[in-house]
């Protein structure tokens, strides 16, 4: 005995070439639709102002005074040779808490409101 719930070979066949002639009914309303979209799309994008997003951080760089050899060793550090001894570094410890105090600070600043040209507004938005 057969099950009628099995789908045959001829069946999705069939299914398939019904699906296929459907879309070709419908083609010019489904480009139609495509394109005001598109349009719609196109329209807003363009109407909307452009916006950039800046990030800023700083690096406090240690200017000790130091022998013609630590200059040599930070020029050899620069192309990747090691030579040992360097101490100072853009990337210590005390610089990378400087770097995250001064992001913090920035936020602040720019996140404070003011009067500008008469009105109320953050920095932010200047």
């Amino acid at each position: 005995m057969k099950n009628n719930d099995e789908a045959s070979f001829k069946g999705i066949i069939v299914t398939i070439s019904d699906y296929k002639n459907e879309l070709k009914k419908r083609l010019l309303i489904i480009l139609a639709v495509a394109i005001i979209f598109s349009l719609i799309g196109f329209g807003f994008s363009r109407s909307q102002e452009d916006q950039y997003n800046a990030v800023i951080s700083f690096i406090v760089e240690d200017q000790s005074e130091g022998s013609n050899l630590s200059a040599l060793s930070g020029m050899a550090n620069m192309i990747g040779i090691d030579m040992g001894g360097s101490a100072t570094s853009s990337f210590n410890q005390q610089n990378i808490i400087e770097l995250l105090k001064s992001r913090k600070i920035i936020e602040r600043t720019l996140n404070n409101t003011c009067k500008i040209e008469g009105k109320s507004d953050l920095l932010i938005n200047h």
